[in-house]
């Protein structure tokens, strides 16, 4: 442990730059692409759950021992089973100071591992009672914590809502929700990663759409869902319809296009080499589909047509209950149920289906807890051929306090051994608090 914290790499740093004209990213294409199957599409402010493998161990976000309701980054290394703040600073007490990796950066919204680097987006309170956002980079050494940029200052009272966060090709992107009184706007930035500038894409009608419930990129394209909202003409706040509409920014030329060969209603999406996938629901009979469209071809293919869904029952099952995600290597369709979400006819957990770029079923199950518990929590993700679930299991004592079951924690497994009919989930860390 103590060598990994000593070594000192030196990398070829491969330099990307930002340009104003006609509202373009340029970007190196030689840099990684976007994980599609690690991008969260809900506003949460903590992404306890992310994680980076590393050569001999794993980087992930976990609940702070020091600060309560914040997160710290840690590194458990495979071989001696040890977990530690990435922090090398000697003495550091990992309390959120200015230099600290692990813990570094006021009130982090968001953390991101990319490209072998700890992003974190930050806000911090300064004496004017302003807001003063910004972007954090961190090695994964632990050596140094810098600001890339701070990119917006607004009131400490104004409600801001950041999600969709990803990079690709060295470039951020990610969807600020800002709340003005009654009024709410939907914005979409992208921040250089090398130079820290910082571009607003600019959206068609954006004042029609009420939020971007889904993003992602791949290739020369950032794809985003916009959620079209009909109000009712008497009652301006009752929603009388919603239509989802498929958009695409071209990172070379600048130019957002709309895509109207994708439906009105879809439950999510995810993007590989040019084709979209998309799932769609249907409650009264409790199936879904899995339809993809080829954006070069101009092709649509059904690939799942009315799979009946074992476990749930489709009474509690929403449009948006199912996500669609790739590792570009396989496509998993899950869906969660237990307390909090949808319910399930006999247990708890998250029911996946798995299959191949091409549509070919490879597995279907319930992953669940061997043992029911008061309250269960799930969260997934797949990077290159490799599963991530993690699971928290709490009650609440007699004091209303929550106990977590010592069987949280992140598991993990390789897609291609769970097809061949493994159970062998290996457990990364154990979650020890809920937050």
């Amino acid at each position: 442990m103590k060598k990994f914290l000593s070594i000192i790499l030196t990398a070829a740093i491969l330099l990307t730059t930002a340009c104003s004209d006609n509202n373009v990213v340029r970007y190196d294409d030689t840099l990684p692409q976007c994980e599609p199957a690690n991008i969260s599409h809900s506003q949460m402010l903590n992404m306890e759950y992310a994680t980076m493998k590393g050569t001999d161990g794993y980087y992930y976000c976990g609940n702070s021992s020091v600060m309560q309701g914040d997160y710290t980054v840690y590194y458990y290394d495979k071989e001696s089973k040890t977990t530690i703040p990435l922090c090398a600073k000697p003495q550091c007490a990992h309390d959120g100071n200015d230099f600290c990796v692990a813990t570094g950066g006021k009130q982090v919204m968001y953390t991101l591992f990319y490209n072998n680097c700890i992003y974190k987006l930050c806000r911090e309170n300064t004496e004017e009672q302003m807001y003063e956002y910004k972007l954090l980079k961190g090695d994964k050494q632990g050596n140094e914590l810098s600001v890339v940029t701070e990119f917006l200052t607004a009131p400490n009272v104004q409600q801001i809502n950041i999600s969709n966060v990803l990079c690709h090709y060295g470039v951020m992107f990610f969807v600020m929700e800002k709340y003005n009184d009654d009024n709410y706007t939907n914005h979409i930035y992208a921040i250089d990663l090398a130079s820290g500038a910082v571009k607003e894409i600019e959206v068609s009608d954006a004042a029609r759409y009420e939020q971007y419930p889904f993003m992602t990129a791949d290739g020369d394209y950032l794809y985003f869902a916009a959620e079209d909202v009909t109000m009712d003409k008497n009652q301006t706040w009752v929603r009388v319809d919603a239509d989802t509409v498929m958009h695409r920014y071209n990172l070379k030329t600048g130019v957002t296009e709309i895509i109207s060969d994708m439906p009105k209603i879809y439950s999510s999406f995810t993007v590989n080499d040019g084709v979209i996938y998309y799932t769609t629901v249907d409650r009264g009979e409790n199936t879904f589909s899995l339809v993809s469209f080829d954006t070069e071809k101009k092709e649509t293919k059904t690939l799942v047509e009315n799979r009946q869904m074992v476990y749930l029952d489709g009474k509690y099952l929403s449009e948006n209950g199912m996500k669609v995600s790739t590792d570009r290597k396989y496509l998993y369709i899950r869906m969660t149920c237990g307390s909090g979400f949808a319910e399930a006819k006999d247990k708890r957990g998250m029911e996946i289906y798995i299959y191949d770029m091409n549509g070919k079923p490879l597995y279907e199950g319930l992953l669940t807890a061997e043992n029911p518990r008061e309250s269960e929590e799930y969260r997934f993700s797949a990077i290159d051929g490799e599963m991530y679930l993690l699971c928290k299991f709490w009650e609440y004592d007699e004091n209303s306090q929550v106990k977590i079951d010592e069987a949280s924690g992140l598991y993990t497994i390789r897609t291609d051994e769970l097809v061949k009919g493994s159970k062998n989930w290996q457990k990364l860390y154990q979650v020890t608090s809920y937050v």
